[in-house]
């Protein structure tokens, strides 16, 4: 009867503790603040990383072609998650600051730092970060469908960066 007495006390204090962590965690993190932020970074981000595969797709010839230009993008995502961790060891850096700007690295380096939180009169930071990626994502997508117009029915081609910048050229 003891050793059941004592796994019932044990599982209350567990409880007990596991509550204070989790109400710790909820009065430190804004969850509405950090879901509308995270919702325009991720959907921006995702216009942004979508346009790249996008231009990659377009301008590939054939299907091994694409596959190993694809490669360099997925080092970017691996890139941006470094760039979190980085954010989340050192806040304060130049470096992270730097990749908190980043096209690239931004979608996640915004949240680290939002869930770390910001310092008196720095908010400013996280729409200055949403402006430039909004406008890199629109930029990419213009290049992107400029890319596909005309590079989609080019068939059998080697690609290079010759016919790149003459299909961005071409009107």
């Amino acid at each position: 009867i003891k050793a059941g007495e004592q796994r019932i006390a044990e599982s209350h204090f567990a409880a007990r503790e596991y509550n204070q962590f989790v109400e710790l965690i909820y009065q430190r993190v804004q969850f509405v603040n950090m879901t509308s932020f995270f919702m325009l970074f991720f959907i921006i981000g995702y216009f942004f990383y979508g346009a790249l595969f996008a231009a990659v797709g377009a301008t590939t010839g054939s299907e091994s072609d694409g596959q190993q230009f694809v490669l360099p993008l997925i080092f970017l995502l691996c890139f941006a998650l470094f760039a979190g961790y980085y954010t989340l060891n050192y806040p304060e850096s130049s470096l992270a600051t730097f990749f908190h700007f980043l096209p690239f690295t931004s979608p996640v380096v915004v949240m680290v730092k939002l869930a770390q939180g910001y310092g008196e009169g720095e908010s400013y930071q996280i729409y200055l970060a949403l402006i430039i990626l909004l406008i890199s994502a629109i930029t990419m997508l213009f290049i992107a469908a400029r890319l596909y117009k005309n590079g989609i029915l080019q068939f059998g081609h080697r690609v290079g960066f010759k016919h790149v910048f003459k299909w961005l050229k071409k009107v």
